[in-house]
């Protein structure tokens, strides 16, 4: 997955966008269009991998940008794309990362239906005994123990066990007892969504309610 030239921009209501462009992310060179292991990671941590190229330039710029407009408000972010394969968990990574240098408690939460790539773009081996998404969108009490801390300060993760598809359709109710969870704990939660047609209908409110990119 690599992220190509595009404007980041606001979204007020689904299918409604208020054009302000935040950054310009530029194509990220490392691995080319290469899906291994190793070329995503790297484009997901391009910040620490080449923290002088064009790219993290653009995500210190993009981070700065929402942190001087929002200030220190608890934000929710939901990093979205009219086409997959747009660079969509490239950003969403990399500038987690930097919100959480920059002192904020940050969540990153796997959002992608069809395509989950959270888990390896921070190398997160789950076993089949911890919970993950799906089973906290099932039982919100288990959301402590699939809460997963990274190398990064401030920085945890909620992923999907693995790259399968999510099939199961959560109701509105059960993604709003997680919503309204996660916000109470961390300063920032970002969603790594799917493209814009590929969210599922009980997810949508989430782009109804707060900032998109």
């Amino acid at each position: 997955e690599s992220a190509p030239s595009r404007d980041a921009k606001t979204m007020k209501h689904p299918g409604e966008f208020s054009y302000s462009t935040l950054a310009q992310i530029q194509t990220i060179e490392l691995g080319g269009k290469s899906d291994s292991e190793f070329a995503f990671a790297g484009r997901c941590r391009i910040i620490n991998i080449d923290p002088s190229c064009s790219a993290s330039e653009t995500f210190r710029e993009l981070s700065s940008n929402l942190l001087t407009r929002f200030g220190q408000t608890k934000q929710n972010l939901v990093i979205t794309s009219v086409l997959p394969r747009s660079g969509k968990t490239t950003c969403a990574s990399n500038l987690a990362q930097l919100l959480a240098r920059a002192g904020r408690r940050v969540a990153l939460v796997e959002a992608n239906t069809s395509r989950p790539a959270l888990h390896r773009a921070f190398n997160v081996e789950t076993s089949e005994n911890q919970p993950d998404i799906q089973d906290v969108l099932t039982d919100i009490t288990q959301l402590d123990q699939a809460l997963y801390n990274t190398e990064t300060v401030n920085l945890t993760l909620l992923v999907n066990r693995n790259s399968e598809p999510i099939v199961h359709d959560y109701t509105s109710t059960q993604v709003e007892w997680l919503y309204n969870e996660l916000r109470e704990r961390f300063d920032w939660v970002i969603y790594d969504a799917g493209a814009v047609q590929q969210v599922p209908v009980s997810y949508t409110h989430l782009r109804a309610h707060e900032t998109s990119l």
